[in-house]
């Protein structure tokens, strides 16, 4: 099993990013007052399907956890509000969302590491040459639990 991460940090930037277009086109029209009836109908629905589109690309599952899930469903209602569409609220719910994902990400690597610990040691077996018989004599390597009696011999 690998490590988990579902959002890298230059896919969570560029996200972000996007997120604060969203939010500059609704406050620029909702300034030039067409945004009261653009947001709603085009703005809002193609920012959420774009959102929801790129986290299910990227293997986020929204109906997996209720706090991705509700944080989805209140950025588009929020964002369907005249006047207060005109706040951060893609960018803030995008932000929320990267936290969610990036945590349960972290608790799933914990949880892995723990199940899964790595070796420390090197498990390769080391070849020596033997010059008096020709040939490559193969020794295990060294443990720790190992009884004093076989590192010994």
């Amino acid at each position: 099993m690998e490590k988990r991460n579902k959002i890298p940090n230059s896919t969570a930037l560029f996200m972000i990013v996007v997120a604060l277009i969203y939010d500059a086109i609704g406050a620029i029209l909702d300034f030039l007052l067409i945004g009261i009836v653009l947001n709603p109908i085009f703005v809002t629905p193609f920012g959420w399907l774009h959102f929801y589109v790129w986290f299910k690309r990227r293997e986020v599952n929204f109906m997996d956890s209720t706090k991705r899930a509700i944080t989805m469903f209140l950025m588009g209602l929020f964002e369907e509000i005249p006047i207060l569409n005109a706040l951060p609220g893609w960018t803030v719910g995008v932000i929320i969302l990267i936290i969610i994902v990036r945590s349960e990400d972290g608790a799933y690597n914990k949880k892995l590491k723990e199940n899964h610990p790595q070796p420390t040691q090197r498990q390769i077996p080391s070849r020596l040459y033997n010059r008096e018989e020709g040939n490559y004599e193969i020794h295990e390597p060294l443990n720790d639990n190992m009884p004093i009696e076989q590192l010994a011999a």
